[in-house]
């Protein structure tokens, strides 16, 4: 069975999770002419970027016995008219977590190995800053 599932129906994209259900509608990026009446499928792939450095970041504060607060990633995008792909991600993640440098250096390794990131590093100019937040 298919995990997701792509229709276009009355002017609209929608994507389905088949097990869940859930189901999110989206646009053509604006900057290719969309209205942004919703995610484009260049919005949902920096969202899987932000999502897969979470869990990245999740699992090392799990083993780091660190617990677990807020945090934000606050996600840019480029995209390229001429060629029609994406040129280049910014992503900041906020967070009040007391870390020392060496937690820190180990939430930034995590990031390099997240399957989502690997996916798209060959091709795409991808910026992480990691800052302290006061909440």
């Amino acid at each position: 069975m298919a995990m997701l599932s792509s229709y276009f129906k009355n002017d609209n994209y929608t994507i389905a999770h088949n097990k869940s259900g859930k189901t999110i509608v989206t646009d053509t990026p604006v900057e290719y002419g969309g209205e942004g009446k919703s995610f484009s499928s260049t919005d949902l792939l920096v969202a899987s970027l932000a999502n897969c450095i979470f869990t990245s970041i999740d699992k090392i504060l799990e083993r780091e016995g660190i617990a677990k607060e807020e945090i934000f990633i606050d996600a840019g995008k480029s995209l390229l008219q001429n060629l029609k792909r994406l040129e280049s991600i910014s992503l900041t993640i906020k967070t009040p977590l007391k870390l020392n440098e060496t937690q820190t250096k180990k939430i930034m390794n995590a990031i390099n190995i997240c399957p989502v990131y690997k996916c798209l590093k060959d091709g795409t100019d991808i910026v992480i800053n990691f800052e302290k937040s006061n909440k």
